[in-house]
């Protein structure tokens, strides 16, 4: 008789359980009139809510930080039992959830003890709770965009241009038609399915939801709108309202309801 040989399946490592993350809510003075810098709006989204995004699946505190603080000082009190800490910051609303892992597993195949990222630190929190300070003798660069620092208004906008083109992208891979990706501004949190077509100079903001086959036609403004399936919106402002199934607005119509 043979004698199956049995393999233990892998244990699958809860990263989540390791982890503890504080994102550093960076005032910064460079924006001038704007008490919150990190909630200054990027397509739709807070700054801060992009890092928060990418590091959803652990467990995340938040603390606000300006140029003279000291960091150390700062997250003391923040830390947790967790294995690993991980120190972020506001104004870099380019990280990915993807990034993210790689700096944990990179952290935990390394056994690092303090790890300086372009924006932020990554340490084994025993030992930060109780060495005197934050050293790290090199920085570790991990993604092209990811550490892109908003650093004023002039870099907002460089930044907002890269978001605004990785959501048009999205949408494209999921099969809509954007006509001019120039002109064309979508927010983060829009929906949109296949087969929609968007024309030029349109702005589709908010929870905008559109449905299979609608068109948008150029000049059309949309904003928390439900767009039904194959419905035409012929240079309308459609504004916390719903649009039917296969209608066909009027040009220059306006469709709002009272919140």
């Amino acid at each position: 008789m043979l004698l199956e040989t049995m393999t233990m399946p892998e244990k699958v490592l809860d990263k989540t359980k390791l982890v503890n993350v504080i994102i550093l809510l960076y005032k910064n003075p460079n924006f001038t009139g704007f008490s919150k810098s990190f909630d200054i709006e990027i397509c739709g989204k807070p700054m801060r809510s992009y890092v928060e995004l990418a590091v959803n699946a652990y467990p995340t505190k938040t603390t606000v930080c300006t140029l003279g603080t000291n960091i150390f000082s700062l997250i003391r009190p923040m830390l947790t039992d967790s294995k690993l800490t991980l120190v972020l910051y506001s104004d870099t609303p380019l990280i990915s959830s993807q990034t993210v892992e790689e700096i944990i597993d990179y952290a935990l195949k390394n056994q690092i003890t303090c790890q300086k990222l372009p924006r932020g630190f990554v340490f084994d929190t025993e030992h930060v709770l109780n060495a005197e300070s934050l050293a790290s003798e090199k920085t570790v660069y991990f993604g092209d965009e990811d550490f892109v620092e908003v650093f004023d208004l002039k870099q907002l906008e460089f930044v907002s241009s890269i978001q605004k083109t990785r959501i048009l992208e999205k949408h494209q891979k999921n099969g809509v038609l954007i006509q001019d990706n120039l002109t064309t501004f979508i927010d983060f949190d829009a929906e949109i399915e296949s087969g929609v077509v968007i024309q030029p100079l349109c702005v589709i903001k908010g929870q905008t939801k559109i449905g299979k086959n609608a068109c948008i036609k150029s000049g059309s403004h949309l904003e928390n709108a439900l767009i039904g399936e194959g419905a035409v919106i012929e240079k309308s402002f459609v504004k916390n309202a719903e649009v039917k199934p296969f209608t066909h607005t009027k040009p220059f119509e306006i469709i709002e309801e009272e919140k």
